[in-house]
């Protein structure tokens, strides 16, 4: 009778823990599906937003092009267009090791416009490149903009992935991580990022040609690559606005460590210039998304962007360790 009983209870508990997983699948499906739809809502207000601002100012500008302008004025309008000011952006940007591009850009067309000559200029001199928010806007308009460039990383939320996707000439109903290698292959082996439930990073070098090699500073010898990583580091139940912000500019950090390792001011170079996209793009993933677990566990469904900011630091040291908070390879 004993062992029968033993046995029922094994059973019931054996029962209780497939309810209790079934459960937790459910809750990070709907979790997931909540989220996606979050931003694609967030996304649609946005270009609502956007589509509004440029009517109205172009309505303004109609309005005030004829009246209150001097020749002196028109002077000093010519000095401001993004040609004229390439030298000094050539010179600015010489003293850094890489940019970011995106993140409160917004979409005017004169915004655009800097932003399209900082990033050719970047390309010369050979910096490496976050593309998110609107430089993905930016880019989506003008693939050529990076295609080819390995030392660019793009980082799209679902939403933003799907339109580039579309962009790139990929069929966005296509499974996440094939799509990832795709676009990275159409877009010539740039690294791509794709924020979701788990994070997809992809960089597919695949038929690239030699003057990509050139354009990027990356030896041919290399060889070509076709890499997908998921990270699935948990994060915080809730995603909040601006934690891309965090990410994009976590993955200029690691890429500044990599220019300075390419630049011989530590380690022995045996990582090829080619892996630091890909290594950054990881690296930043992984410690972002134990950031926001981090802010999440203390603040609970109350957590915003601003609370993450005091945990970044413990974000870091919970994957990398403290000995690793220097940020050498």
């Amino acid at each position: 009778m004993g062992s029968l009983f033993s046995c029922c209870v094994a059973t019931v508990e054996e029962e209780l823990d497939y309810a209790n997983d079934r459960v937790r699948e459910i809750e990070k499906d709907v979790v997931d599906k909540v989220r996606n739809a979050e931003e694609e809502a967030v996304e649609r207000v946005r270009d609502a937003e956007e589509d509004v601002t440029e009517r109205v100012r172009d309505l303004e500008d109609d309005a005030s092009s004829t009246r209150g302008r001097t020749d002196d004025d028109d002077d000093e309008f010519v000095l401001s267009t993004p040609q004229n000011l390439r030298p000094e952006m050539s010179a600015l940007l010489s003293r850094l090791h890489v940019l970011v591009i995106g993140p409160g850009l917004g979409r005017e067309p004169y915004m655009q416009a800097f932003a399209r000559m900082a990033l050719n200029v970047a390309k010369e001199q050979g910096m490496f490149l976050v593309i998110d928010a609107d430089g993905l806007y930016l880019v989506g308009q003008e693939l050529d903009l990076v295609k080819g460039y390995r030392r660019a990383v793009l980082t799209p939320n679902v939403v933003e992935f799907k339109r580039l996707s579309e962009q790139a000439g990929i069929d966005p109903k296509i499974e996440a991580h094939k799509r990832a290698s795709a676009v990275s292959q159409v877009l010539g082996g740039v690294t791509i990022l794709q924020k979701g439930a788990n994070d997809i990073i992809c960089a597919n070098t695949q038929g690239t040609s030699k003057e990509a090699h050139e354009q990027s500073k990356v030896s041919p010898s290399e060889g070509e690559q076709n890499e997908t990583i998921e990270v699935d580091t948990p994060g915080g139940l809730k995603r909040c606005g601006g934690q891309g912000d965090i990410l994009s500019g976590a993955v200029g950090a690691f890429l500044a460590w990599g220019k300075c390792y390419e630049m011989g001011a530590f380690g022995d170079k045996t990582i090829p210039v080619s892996r630091m996209p890909i290594l950054a793009a990881v690296g930043a993933s992984m410690m972002t998304r134990a950031t926001s677990r981090i802010a999440f566990e203390r603040e609970g469904r109350g957590v915003v962007t601003q609370d993450m900011l005091q945990d970044i630091g413990r974000g870091f040291v919970h994957i990398f360790g403290k000995d690793q908070q220097g940020g050498k390879l």
